[in-house]
């Protein structure tokens, strides 16, 4: 999906309260920040885990790894989620 198309759909505050969705249609979180380039068109997606993931990495039970999906790699954007193109493993 291209930039222009994404902008049909959402503005960014819109986009931050999606579900993000991987390929094999598993939840693996939301968007947690957005990327820009230098015109302001969104790059990327840092993507943030469920709350207790989110959680347990504040704890340092875990380390706090946030992927960065590029908007090239998002499938479909509905009212609740966002589908990507990748799987939770190539994150």
């Amino acid at each position: 999906m291209d930039m222009c198309e994404l902008k049909r759909f959402e503005n960014v505050s819109d986009m931050r309260k999606k579900v993000l969705v991987c390929a094999d249609g598993e939840k693996i979180g939301h968007i947690n920040d957005i990327i820009f380039d230098k015109n302001l068109n969104i790059k990327s997606f840092i993507i943030a885990g469920s709350f207790w993931e989110e959680f347990r990495e504040k704890l340092g039970i875990i380390d706090d790894i946030d992927p960065i999906v590029p908007v090239d790699h998002i499938l479909e954007v509905t009212d609740k989620e966002i589908t990507i193109d990748l799987h939770k493993d190539q994150l």
